[in-house]
């Protein structure tokens, strides 16, 4: 059974146990625990993110263990839901999920995010959501005609912003999308909840370490 630590209000965990859930993976979620967190992996680690232990292979950042579960349990799904969709991935993580927790935290008036700058946020959001409008007119998925990584890797941030109730421009093309992920299990599980609610987890044990693989992005 796998083993995943991260907190699941966070855009990075969800789409780590969304994909748990689309491969079929059992998995035991624990809140990170700050005297035996993380840190202790990587010099490069200042604070608990989310973090897998698989049969005692550490992988961290979300994205390398999106890769990484993809590849090492993709076969059970279609081939064409194991292409990776790399471009969309670290395109989705340099500009819609900044653009998103940026926006968020304006509006909630976190981390010192100045006020005035909610119109820009919301305006940066509304032009990535239009780059999505555009590629899922031309296949039902971001990765083409099935779910894929690239999938897993926006359907997070755009329900997050979805659920901010601002006002948005007219998207039919991706409003289908998010109603296709809705009827996945994992999603509704995982994502498609309100912003505020959290779940309890197990107490955290140390994670072991034979073994590690970090990777950027």
């Amino acid at each position: 059974m796998i083993k995943i630590w991260g907190r699941p209000e966070a855009l990075g965990i969800q789409k780590v146990l969304w994909t748990c859930d689309e491969l079929r993976m059992p998995f035991r979620r624990y809140d990170p625990d700050r005297p035996a967190s993380p840190r202790a992996t990587s010099p490069l680690l200042e604070e608990p993110i989310p973090m897998v232990d698989e049969r005692g292979l550490i992988v961290w950042e979300p994205n390398a263990l999106m890769r990484y579960l993809f590849s090492q349990f993709g076969r059970r799904m279609t081939s064409a839901a194991q292409n990776p969709s790399d471009d969309w991935v670290e395109w989705i993580s340099s500009n819609l999920v900044p653009s998103v927790r940026l926006l968020s935290a304006g509006l909630l008036r976190r981390r010192g995010e100045n006020v005035d700058e909610t119109p820009r946020r919301a305006a940066e959001c509304a032009r990535h959501a239009l780059r999505l409008e555009t590629a899922l007119t031309d296949a039902p998925f971001l990765g083409g005609e099935a779910l894929s990584m690239a999938d897993v890797a926006a359907g997070a941030a755009v329900w997050h912003w979805f659920a901010l109730g601002l006002e948005r421009p007219d998207l039919p093309q991706l409003c289908r999308w998010i109603a296709v992920l809705r009827a996945r299990h994992g999603f509704e599980r995982h994502v498609a909840k309100p912003l505020a609610q959290r779940r309890p987890a197990l107490p955290s044990p140390r994670p072991r370490r034979s073994g590690s693989l970090a990777a950027a992005g």
